[in-house]
């Protein structure tokens, strides 16, 4: 789908912060309208991003290039309504088991971190992971989150201890992934060889 998938999790993202964010205003009086506001002008930059119109030609850099063929995309899932909503489907049962398994990394560690804080956690996280700024974002999920957690009231610490067993639990999870793989798929060749 050359980018339309991605362009439609960050919107999900943005939109869901959005909500998350007014939702623990409007519970918790928390300062936080600074991060709502910044949450709908991440949806409506992405909202114009899938409007704006990228003129082709010999001097298009790559990035305007690959944005104008995710928007291209982007459009042609818009047409075909049933690819669209299975899109949006699948990236908002992705923000909620992503979700879900930092709350019971959080459960696992006793802090007492509220669901709607992991939403708001991972949406942050998502866009966060959209930048490459740092190889693998080493370091800046959890500082990210150690900040969120401290802006939210939970403390700094809270945010960082649970991004790390989350990211341990990740590295696990891959590393079983890819011995079961091997396991499964080793034999497979060796029976091909033959």
């Amino acid at each position: 789908s050359q980018g339309a998938d991605q362009l439609i999790l960050l919107l999900s993202n943005a939109i869901m912060g959005a909500i998350v964010c007014g939702y623990i205003v409007s519970i918790q009086g928390n300062d936080l309208q600074w991060m709502v506001a910044c949450y709908i002008a991440l949806a409506l930059a992405l909202i114009l991003l899938m409007q704006w119109e990228f003129r082709g030609g010999s001097t298009e850099s790559r990035l305007a290039d690959a944005l104008r063929r995710a928007r291209d995309s982007l459009v042609g899932s818009f047409k075909n309504r049933r690819l669209f909503f299975i899109l949006c489907g699948h990236n908002a049962t992705l923000i909620l088991l992503n979700s879900f398994r930092f709350y019971v990394c959080c459960w696992v560690l006793q802090l007492d971190v509220p669901f709607t804080h992991c939403l708001l956690f991972n949406t942050a996280m998502t866009f966060l992971s959209a930048v490459p700024l740092l190889q693998s974002d080493i370091g800046g999920r959890e500082i990210l989150v150690g900040l969120l957690s401290e802006a939210i009231g939970s403390g700094f610490n809270t945010g960082l201890t649970a991004t790390a067993v989350d990211r341990i639990f990740l590295l696990l999870w891959a590393f079983l992934c890819a011995v079961g793989c091997r396991i499964f798929l080793a034999p497979f060749q060796q029976r091909q060889k033959v």
